[in-house]
C-alpha cells in the first residue's frame, strides 16, 4: 500500500530518533495493509460463498469497487490455496479499470490463460503460477469464463485434485535442533529447491489450540511421549478436523528469550489414518 523506498530509507538512517519515527510510521502502514487484506479476504469468500459462481467452478476471477491493488495478490494465494483452483481477485477503480492479480495450481499455466483472452484484457502479464492483469470492469465475467473454459480444456481430475509431496516421515521425537540445523543448510528455498515437507501420524494437541491475529492457530502437540510446538498459519481458514491428526509440516527456527528451539510450520492437517 506504499512504496518500498521508505524501508530503505529505514535501512539507510543513521539518526535513532528519525528511525524511530519511520519504524512507527512503517509499523502503521503495516497495520493498515493486515486490515485491509482481513476485510478483503472476507469479502471474496462472501462472495464466493454466496454461490455466484457455482459449485462445479474450474476458476474464479472476482473483482470490486474500493479494494485495494496492494493486497490483491495475497488475497488471491489464500483463496487458490484452499479452493485448489486458479484465481484472479481484481481491485477496480473509479473509473471501472480493475488491476488484478492472479494465482495458480500446479499444471495450470497462468501466462497461458492470458495469451489465450487477451481480447478480455487490456493488459496482462506474468509466469505459470503468478500473474497481473489490468481489465475492464464489464469484461471480468467474461473473462472468468474464459478462465474456467481454459481450465476445463486443459486439465483433468489428477491436477484438479489437492496433494501434498511430503519428503520423508518426521515422529516428533526426532524434532531437536540437530535436525533444524541440517535443515537450514538446504536454505534458500524457492520454485527450484523447495523446502522439504514433512510428515507425522497421529498427534493430538496438549490443551485447546489459541488463535493469534484472529487468523494463525498456535498449538502444543503430542505424540506418545513426545512434544513439540506447533503454529498454523491462516489456519482458521480451515476447519480443524477432530483428533488425532495426521500432519504435514516444514520446521521454523524460533528465537525466544534467548533459547533457541525448533516449531512445526503446520501446512496440512487431516483426521488420522491408523
Amino acid at each position: 500500500i506504499d512504496t518500498a523506498g521508505k524501508a530503505l530509507e529505514l535501512l539507510l538512517c543513521v539518526d535513532s530518533a528519525k528511525a524511530m519515527k519511520m519504524a512507527d510510521t512503517l509499523e502503521e502502514r503495516n497495520r493498515q495493509r493486515q486490515d485491509l487484506e482481513r476485510r478483503t479476504t472476507a469479502e471474496a469468500f462472501e462472495m464466493i460463498d454466496s454461490g455466484q459462481f457455482g459449485i462445479k467452478n474450474m476458476g474464479i476471477v472476482l473483482g470490486k469497487q474500493g479494494w485495494h491493488p496492494g493486497v490483491v495478490g495475497i488475497v488471491a494465494s489464500r483463496i487458490s490455496k484452499k479452493i485448489h483452483r486458479p484465481v484472479f481477485v481484481v481491485a477496480i477503480d473509479e473509473d471501472g479499470i480493475g488491476k488484478g492479480s492472479g494465482r495458480s495450481i500446479e499444471g495450470i499455466s497462468l501466462i497461458d490463460v492470458i495469451n489465450d483472452g487477451r481480447q478480455f484484457l487490456i493488459s496482462g502479464g506474468g509466469h505459470q503460477m503468478a500473474a497481473g492483469i489490468s481489465i475492464h470492469e464489464d469484461q471480468i465475467n467474461a473473462f472468468h469464463d474464459h478462465l474456467c473454459a481454459h481450465v476445463s480444456a486443459n486439465s483433468d481430475q489428477d491436477c484438479l485434485t489437492p496433494k501434498l509431496r511430503l519428503d520423508a516421515e518426521c515422529p516428533l521425537s526426532e524434532l531437536h535442533l540437530n535436525l533444524l540445523d541440517h535443515y537450514l543448510k538446504l536454505e534458500p528455498f524457492g520454485s527450484k529447491n523447495p523446502e522439504p515437507l514433512l510428515f507425522c501420524r497421529a498427534v493430538t494437541p496438549t490443551s485447546e489450540p489459541r488463535i493469534l491475529k484472529e487468523k494463525h492457530i498456535r498449538m502444543t502437540l503430542r505424540q506418545r511421549e513426545s512434544i513439540s510446538d506447533a503454529i498454523y498459519f491462516n489456519g482458521t481458514d480451515y476447519e480443524l478436523p477432530k483428533p488425532p491428526w495426521d500432519i504435514a509440516f516444514t520446521v521454523l527456527r524460533n528465537d525466544f528469550r534467548g533459547k533457541v528451539s525448533i516449531q512445526m510450520n503446520i501446512k496440512a492437517i487431516r483426521s488420522a489414518i491408523s
